[in-house]
């Protein structure tokens, strides 16, 4: 019985409630049969004007749907036969177009007025039109002479119709995997090495070829100089066959030669395998144009300019610019009339050409995309992503109108409804493929489709809560009335405990809640969320407040130690202010001696560490082979792989050597007897000459050795096995060791932090986390804790030295999330570069700040008991306040996307080639050295040779 009461008194109010509204929303209203005029102008997909054949005009759209809810929805008349009709005789179409059609403005209103826009607010004025029919922004200009309504009938962000990216010509794609510096720094190298093997063989032929001592044994002048002249054509063509993979043979003798060929073979290795690795994927994978989806990609592509539509909000930012990428568009626009705009259809006309990017809302991004599918067949047209910018689109009417507050009610109405979104995507062409999004891969394994049985458990839940969803309601309502009671008592018992008291609060500087700044003056400024929470906090409970400000001296240090949170704890305590507003985490410790509220915030802690650097890329080229080091002849380290091939390489060389001067002895006396001459070559000569060929299989370059016998054809046979799969192992992964950068380690744990050698931890010795990480006993706490006291210099108080200590580098900061953002993007703002990146959340308990009070303070229970503070963090507002405070900075927490990284083509650098132009250099130094050392031995000894 008790159940079939409550349900007859919930439905009754219920009743009573649904009668009153109507009719008092039908009282308000007085619009029963009443005709109002609207102005209205060409506007897609919002108002289509289209002209019929007899010279009338039709409009549709999502504002004209809307318009017509309108109508009906304000028909509150009881009567059958009237109906409130809301028709629009007065339509202004406001086109300046090319059609003759379209001219129903003459000259002499265009000249006057300047644009549609303009008109329409003049006739609003005027009082020729109760309103306007097309949203619009309220500005305070516009508000002096019209009423808007309050709440709005259109919102959403800002976003740019732009040309769909098209693919860059791939006439040169061979020269793209190496920017235009390495093919310059190439070219130079090539020029050096033909001259600098020239000079060496011609100094051989001056010096060695000739007997300076025997005048008739020495060539002519004529006849070295034709020599010489020889050289650079011939090492051009050898050359040009290394760097093409082609092969090539030269004599190679003296010592200084060899090392300035093999200078040059590993550098061609080096170059031939970075260059092939890549340009299939050059010449295959077509590349496209930067796309553009931001202002500043905007401003940065030369083949896409802006067009404005000057009477709009977002064009006039554009224009008023004074800083960054929109005043640079801005200037253009300026710089060129004739992309400045008033008319939707010149706009559209404008637009069509593929060669501008128009900034407006996102459905008339959407409409003109799929239009432009619709008429051309496919997309060639594209939106970018949301702009920074986001448009509230308010009704006009005539100042001082009743038909303001009428249409704000039921406007409020129809956006909750989500019919506006409806109609707008029904006048929106489809063209799903100009928008579509890349579509993750699918799963593998296989999705199995989810039977009933799987949610038999949801549907019995259901089943109970509609059964005792009516028993629920009814105590619900009860509820609801008896805590609106217990609120006015509250509220009450609040005023009379707060009503008028004047409260002093602490505040030190804690940036981004608290910010203070020394004026020249000597006073401080006071900013960041924490004023203004604090004045919020007031005018909700109905007290006035003023700061004390924690500074420390030298007299508070002696008095108080070099801690403002201590300093403001003992203010506090001691009863000389009332409370300290920066927001404490409450501890045992601190709870015996002062009271604290509900809390105001609450987050988890993270790091501001230093952004790992590059490593150096001048040894890459050794990177593809193991890098594990041993010891090599006690002094220095060694990588395995490189050492083992090396040892391989001088064993081939020596056994190559033994069996070739093997041969040579057992063959020597028949060769005596056949030819009557010895010809002999020493084991130092052999080894020289199967040196180069080993280092030309070596560096795939080829060559070609004279093998006799079996057992020397069954050694060259395995080495040049060896050989293919070393080289094929090494060019299969050079270009990625080149190309890809190597970052350090970088830091998201205190276990890394601990592990590194280079970054030190800062500890703010007051706060609770600090405290846990000195008290820590065992662990990875421990470890840094004993680092931290053994450099008392990292143990601070004032978050100022904290600030300058962690901005010079080289250390970590463990705090609160908010802080770690602020930081980092002031850094930002302030070097222009991200040197700084914040850690995942560390695995610490989140914490808790509160205010803090006197201990058994009259206005703990008023802060706690009003709800207002739960109110406060609840609502989101305080997240808002906090947020608005910390300065942008993107680029500083962007995630790398790894598909992007490895799908994307980069050409490679000089930083990415100097391991190769390194060994060039060391090996030109060498070359030369040897060839200096070969003279002072030969003319030591006074040999001569010479060659007929």
């Amino acid at each position: 019985m008790l159940s079939f009461h409550s349900h007859l008194v919930a439905i009754s109010f219920l009743l009573f409630n649904v009668y009153w509204v109507t009719e008092s929303l039908a009282q308000r209203t007085g619009l029963n049969g009443n005709t109002l005029s609207f102005a209205l102008f060409h506007i897609p997909p919002g108002y289509v004007v289209t002209i019929t054949p007899d010279g009338n005009f039709t409009f549709s759209g999502s504002y004209a749907m809307e318009m017509n809810w309108l109508a009906k929805r304000l028909n509150f008349t009881k009567q059958t036969n009237k109906s409130f009709v809301c028709f629009f005789q007065k339509i202004i179409l406001c086109f300046y177009g090319n059609r003759p059609s379209y001219r129903l403005l003459n000259h002499t209103i265009s000249a006057k007025y300047g644009n549609p826009t303009n008109h329409a607010f003049h006739l609003i004025e005027n009082n020729e039109v109760d309103g306007f029919a097309v949203v619009f922004i309220a500005t305070p200009e516009r508000k002096k002479k019209m009423d808007f309504t309050s709440f709005f009938g259109w919102s959403e962000s800002y976003t740019m119709v732009v040309p769909r990216p098209e693919e860059e010509s791939r006439l040169f794609a061979f020269i793209w995997p190496f920017q235009p510096s390495v093919w310059l720094l190439i070219g130079i190298t090539v020029v050096v090495m033909v001259v600098v093997m020239s000079l060496f063989s011609g100094s051989y032929v001056w010096l060695f070829v000739n007997d300076f001592r025997n005048p008739v044994a020495q060539n002519t002048r004529e006849e070295r100089m034709a020599v010489f002249w020889q050289w650079p054509s011939i090492y051009s063509v050898y050359i040009i066959n290394i760097m093409t993979n082609q092969g090539g043979n030269i004599a190679v003798s003296r010592f200084s030669f060899q090392i300035l060929v093999g200078t040059w073979l590993l550098v061609a290795m080096v170059l031939v395998n970075s260059y092939s690795g890549t340009v299939v994927s050059y010449l295959t994978v077509p590349k496209m144009k930067p796309s553009i989806h931001t202002f500043e990609d905007l401003a940065a592509n030369p083949d896409v300019g802006i067009i404005l539509k000057v009477d709009t909000d977002i064009g006039q930012k554009i224009l008023e610019a004074e800083s960054g990428a929109l005043k640079i568009l801005g200037d253009q626009a300026r710089s060129e009339p004739d992309r400045l705009f008033t008319d939707p259809v010149k706009i559209n006309a404008r637009l069509v050409t593929g060669l501008y990017a128009y900034p407006y809302l996102q459905i008339f991004a959407k409409f003109f995309v799929s239009d432009q599918f619709k008429k051309d067949g496919k997309c060639r047209f594209q939106m970018s992503k949301p702009l920074s910018l986001t448009g509230f689109w308010s009704m006009a009417f005539q100042k001082g109108s009743k038909l303001t507050s009428i249409f704000n009610d039921v406007l409020i109405e129809v956006w909750e409804t989500g019919l506006p979104s409806r109609w707008t995507n029904e006048v929106i062409p489809q063209a799903p493929q100009c928008f579509a999004k890349e579509k993750p891969r699918a799963n593998l394994t296989g999705q199995n489709p989810i039977r009933l049985t799987d949610l038999m458990g949801a549907f019995l839940i259901l089943a109970v809560g509609e059964t005792d969803f009516s028993v629920m309601w009814s105590r619900l309502f009860i509820l609801l009335i008896t805590w609106n009671s217990y609120f006015r008592v509250a509220e009450s018992k609040r005023n009379a405990e707060l009503n008028g008291a004047h409260l002093t609060f602490a505040v030190y500087h804690n940036p981004p809640y608290d910010v203070l700044t020394l004026k020249p003056d000597g006073n401080y400024s006071h900013k960041g969320s924490g004023p203004t929470w604090q004045n919020w906090l007031a005018k909700k409970l109905n007290f006035t407040f003023s700061y004390r400000y924690v500074i420390l001296n030298q007299t508070t240090i002696e008095k108080y130690g070099a801690s403002a949170i201590e300093f403001g704890l003992r203010l506090t305590a001691d009863k000389e202010v009332d409370a300290f507003v920066n927001g404490l985490t409450s501890t045992p410790e601190r709870k015996t001696k002062v009271d604290f509220s509900y809390f105001i915030w609450t987050e988890p802690y993270a790091m501001v560490v230093p952004r790992p650097g590059e490593e150096p890329r001048l040894f890459a080229f050794v990177r593809p082979f193991q890098p594990l080091l041993i010891k090599f002849v006690v002094f220095f380290d060694f990588p395995k792989v490189w050492l083992l091939i090396l040892i391989t390489m001088l064993a081939v060389v020596c056994f190559m050597s033994f069996f070739s001067k093997f041969s040579l002895k057992m063959d020597v006396a028949e060769h005596r007897q056949e030819s009557g001459q010895t010809q002999t070559r020493t084991l130092s000569q052999y080894a020289s000459s199967y040196f180069v060929y080993v280092l030309n299989i070596i560096t795939n370059q080829g060559g070609n050795v004279n093998g006799i016998r079996l057992s020397f054809r069954i050694l060259v046979g395995v080495w040049l096995l060896i050989a293919t799969v070393l080289v094929n192992s090494y060019s299969g992964t050079i270009v990625s060791y080149l190309t890809v950068p190597k970052i350090k380690p970088s830091i998201n744990t205190f276990e890394d932090l601990a592990l590194s050698k280079d970054v030190e931890l800062i500890i703010k010795k007051d706060v609770v986390i600090g405290q846990q990480i000195l008290s820590a006993k065992s662990g990875t706490f421990k470890i840094l804790g004993d680092r931290t006291r053994n450099n008392p210099e990292r143990l601070l108080t004032d978050q100022t030295e904290i600030d300058n200590l962690l901005a010079k580098g080289g250390h970590a900061f463990p705090w609160i999330v908010s802080f770690c953002k602020f930081f980092i993007a002031g850094q930002l703002k302030k070097d222009g570069t991200c040197r700084f990146e914040m850690t995942d959340p560390v695995p610490f308990q989140t914490a808790f700040f509160s205010i803090v009070l006197q201990k058994n303070s009259k206005f703990t229970r008023a802060f706690n008991d009003a709800y207002v503070l739960m109110l406060m963090w609840e609502s989101g507002q305080i997240t808002f306040w906090v947020t608005n405070d910390i300065p942008r900075a993107p680029k500083c927490f962007a995630k790398i996307n790894p598909r992007t990284t490895l799908t994307r083509q980069v050409p490679i650098q000089l930083k990415d080639l100097m391991s190769a132009f390194f060994i060039f250099a060391i090996g030109q130094g060498l070359a030369i050295l040897a060839f200096v050392v070969e003279n002072m031995i030969h003319f030591r000894r006074g040999h001569t040779v010479v060659i007929r």
